[in-house]
């Protein structure tokens, strides 16, 4: 690995530490803080900004990945990846909405995943990390952040009560950190 590499890995991993000592943590508008800029610089990386107005979201991602053209929502690079998407969950809290992805036969997270509770841009928010038995075939979910919207939102006619990343586990600080809705 070189020298970038080994940096932002050592920053996320440093940064995933401290935000999961604790079961709920709020991230309490970093992206606003004067130390937010610092805290995930590394030098070397520059960001960019994901904005969807079909999701209402938006948040910061290495410059180096690119969009993969057979996926709607999903960008590579050489150190990592994120994909977008949503699930209704209506009816449920969010606790009980991720329980439900997490225990799917399937088992996309394997049989013991992680579940770690936070506030994302003042909503409800899961972080989920995988067990070690999770397939192969879900290598995409490194890592999942889960956050509950303010209000549901409609794609193509459904109703969604909940926005999806799921991305390398370095990563989740920087998103985390950097998330927010944006309007129309």
């Amino acid at each position: 690995m070189d020298k970038k590499t080994i940096s932002i890995l050592g920053l996320g991993v440093l940064a995933v530490s401290s935000l999961v000592k604790n079961n709920e943590k709020s991230l309490v508008d970093i992206r606003n803080s004067e130390e937010s800029n610092k805290e995930f610089t590394v030098p070397g990386i520059l960001l960019d900004e994901f904005i969807s107005r079909r999701y209402k979201i938006s948040f910061k991602y290495p410059r180096s990945w690119s969009k993969n053209p057979r996926y709607e929502d999903k960008y590579e690079g050489p150190t990592g990846f994120f994909e977008v998407s949503t699930f209704s969950g209506i009816g449920e809290d969010i606790g009980a909405a991720v329980n439900q992805q997490i225990n799917e036969t399937y088992q996309p997270y394997g049989s013991n995943p992680t579940v770690r509770n936070f506030i994302v841009d003042g909503q409800p928010a899961r972080v989920i990390y995988p067990s070690a038995d999770q397939s192969a075939f879900f290598k995409d979910r490194d890592a999942a952040l889960v956050v509950q919207y303010k209000e549901p939102i409609t794609i193509d006619g459904v109703p969604y009560k909940y926005v999806v990343i799921w991305t390398n586990k370095e990563y989740i600080p920087l998103i985390m950190s950097t998330f927010k809705f944006v309007n129309d």
